[in-house]
């Protein structure tokens, strides 16, 4: 099956640019993203290299996780998917838990790091979803959301 990147062209054209999290601005949250820059783009292990500014801490985003995040969003055909940005997610219906779940079980690693709102910042600023907000089933709370623009 040949995966096809859509994305990978945006991501090189924005390299070395400093981006804010489109979730600054969608969810006007009190606790600020941080600006980030993609350092790296590297097609030959397939992966990109995002350097956060603040902290100036990088985070490694292999391709397979957008790919992944693209299959969930078109499967659910124009309603949003809960982010679910915990560092150990419990919640199966939402991005960061199948995002691990996939690293866990494809590749055979005991944990996987928190990648889902990152990978999102870059689908939304690429141009393929937005950012809006999915009632959680069991507490009924609102949580941060993403969708697939039509």
């Amino acid at each position: 099956m040949m995966i096809c990147y859509v994305w990978l062209d945006w991501m090189k054209e924005n390299q070395g640019k400093i981006l804010n999290s489109p979730r600054e601005e969608a969810f006007k949250s009190k606790k600020v993203p941080q600006k980030f820059k993609i350092e790296e783009v590297n097609e030959n292990k397939r992966r990109l290299k995002i350097k956060f500014m603040k902290q100036d801490t990088s985070l490694f985003l292999e391709f397979w996780r957008f790919n992944k995040v693209i299959e969930l969003i078109t499967k659910a055909n124009g309603d949003y998917v809960r982010l679910g940005t915990s560092f150990y997610p419990d919640d199966s219906s939402t991005i960061e838990w199948k995002l691990q779940y996939h690293a866990k079980t494809l590749y055979d690693r005991t944990s996987d790091k928190k990648t889902a709102s990152h990978v999102c910042d870059l689908l939304v600023l690429f141009g393929i979803a937005k950012y809006g907000y999915a009632r959680n089933p069991y507490s009924q709370r609102k949580n941060q959301a993403i969708k697939k623009l039509q």
